[in-house]
This record gives C-alpha cells, structure tokens and sequence, in this order.
C-alpha cells in the first residue's frame, strides 16, 4: 500500500481473497487465540471507507481528536523512537538520505529485536515468533554497526543515542552467539 486512501482497497481485497487466512490479521498471536478488539486512526478522510468495512466484521473503531498527537501517545513515541533510531543510522554510518527508507526498516527491526525491560528482557521479536532473530545480514543494509572510530557527527541526537544503540547491538550479537 502506497497510499493511505489505499486502504479500503487493500483491506476489502484481502477480505475477499483469503477469507479463511485473514484470521491471522484478527489474531494477534494464534497461540493466544488473542483477538484484535479495535483500532484507532487520525482523523484522516482516507479512513472513513476503512473503518466501514472494519466494522461490518465486528471490530471497533475510532477515530482520534484532530490535532491531538496526545490521544496517541503510545504511537507517537513509537514513532519517534524509529526515526530517531534510522537518523541515527544514517549519522553514524555517514551515508546518504537517500537511503532513509532502509534506515527506517533496520531501525524498526533493532527495536523489535532488541530486549525490553517491560518484557523481562525478552524482545518482541522472540516473543512473536518464539525463535531468536537471524541477524546475520544486518550489516549488510546499512555500512557498519555503531563504532568509536567512525563518530564524527557531534550532533546530540547522536551523543545522546550512541551509548543505547551499541550496547542494543552487543546484547543482540551476544544473544545470537548463545543461540548458535
């Protein structure tokens, strides 16, 4: 979906197509049998037709306050914490804007991988799919991992960054060799 006015269309379609596998959507983890109860969206138009279809199949729906980020907190931290995390990546690294969508997606994968006090130092990731991540091919995506040597930015997101993204990464490398 590249669009969000897409996701009537995208969300009717697989509706319709895979009525018997779109359970995995409702279900959050099958072992739980843990059903989504609702969602919630901006108040963005692209919505309405989505929330019509999300509704005919007995989930709830609303839509937030216009210009109240507080109302979503949760996700709006989430948020800033990936793009923080990606333009991080990128200072680090000394690479490009131009790959800020794969600083994204590596951004999002270390937090889904990275342990969390909140879940006995568990990761989301081991959670969802009960297995510890494959992160052989991490460093391939973007330059090299976080490193001494290389910083020469200087800007505080950076400093202030820097400590929590190579200690994230040793304890994943280090959970990965226990694992082999």
């Amino acid at each position: 979906m590249r669009k969000r006015d897409e996701a009537y269309h995208v969300y009717e379609d697989l509706r319709r197509k895979v009525s018997d596998k779109i359970k995995y959507i409702y279900t959050v983890v099958s072992e739980y049998d843990d059903e989504i109860k609702g969602r919630q969206s901006d108040n963005g138009k692209e919505y309405e037709k989505l929330a019509r279809i999300i509704v005919k199949y007995d989930t709830r729906f609303r839509f937030t306050q216009a210009y109240t980020p507080q109302q979503n907190d949760m996700t709006e931290r989430r948020i800033r914490m990936v793009m923080e995390k990606a333009l991080c990546l990128l200072c680090e690294g000394h690479l490009s804007g131009a790959l800020w969508g794969e600083a994204v997606m590596t951004s999002t994968f270390l937090i889904n991988i990275t342990p969390s006090a909140a879940i006995d130092m568990r990761s989301p990731y081991l959670l969802w799919h009960n297995r510890l991540p494959r992160i052989n091919k991490l460093h391939r995506v973007l330059s090299a991992l976080p490193d001494e040597r290389q910083r020469t930015c200087g800007c505080n997101l950076c400093d202030d960054r820097f400590a929590q993204a190579k200690a994230s990464v040793e304890t994943i490398l280090c959970a990965e060799d226990a694992a082999t």
